[in-house]
């Protein structure tokens, strides 16, 4: 449970931040147009680039993550493979751990971000004597979400498998030159 903690919490953040930053672009530019969107000095252009270093960081953070799990898994994945199972069966088994882990994270996530959203609008409506409503936003926010998680997920594998495979990691040919 502990090696799926770290993984939990991190994407449930990581999801909890986009679902608040797209329910917040969705709800100023449903109520207000994208003119009027200006007059807040550029909310939008405000949400976009900050999200894209957070983004850059998420992949980092993804990629570090699996090798975490990894190794911490590695004296499992060993057994169950002197037991008789078959690599593909093991690979099954990671990425179907991967995708519980990835749905729960997006679950939770989605929950508290609509709470942050929740927060922000409030925020927003006592500050600046404004009428915004939660409750006009739809799907969109978690659709918008999920493809853009899943698309860094996608990335972030990607680039650990390379890393994974150019540096030969969890082979004994990495252990020759010691």
């Amino acid at each position: 449970m502990k090696d799926y903690l770290l993984i939990l919490v991190c994407n449930i953040i990581l999801f909890m931040v986009t679902v608040a930053a797209f329910h917040m672009m969705q709800l100023l530019n449903s109520e207000y147009g994208l003119k009027k969107i200006q007059m807040f000095n550029g909310v939008t252009e405000i949400l976009i680039n900050a999200m894209i270093p957070m983004y850059i960081l998420a992949m980092f953070l993804i990629i570090i993550l699996v090798f975490y799990y990894l190794k911490m898994r590695a004296k499992n994945y060993g057994i169950l493979l002197t037991l008789g199972m078959y690599r593909r069966t093991l690979y099954f088994v990671t990425i179907l751990e991967f995708g519980v882990v990835f749905i729960i994270s997006f679950l939770g996530g989605g929950i508290l971000g609509r709470v942050v959203a929740w927060i922000l609008t409030e925020g927003i409506n006592q500050n600046f004597s404004m009428e915004l409503s939660i409750q006009s936003i739809g799907i969109k926010p978690y659709m918008y979400s999920f493809v853009t998680i899943s698309i860094i997920y996608l990335i972030s594998f990607m680039a650990a498998k390379n890393i994974f495979c150019d540096f030969n990691v969890g082979k004994s040919e990495d252990m020759r030159g010691i």
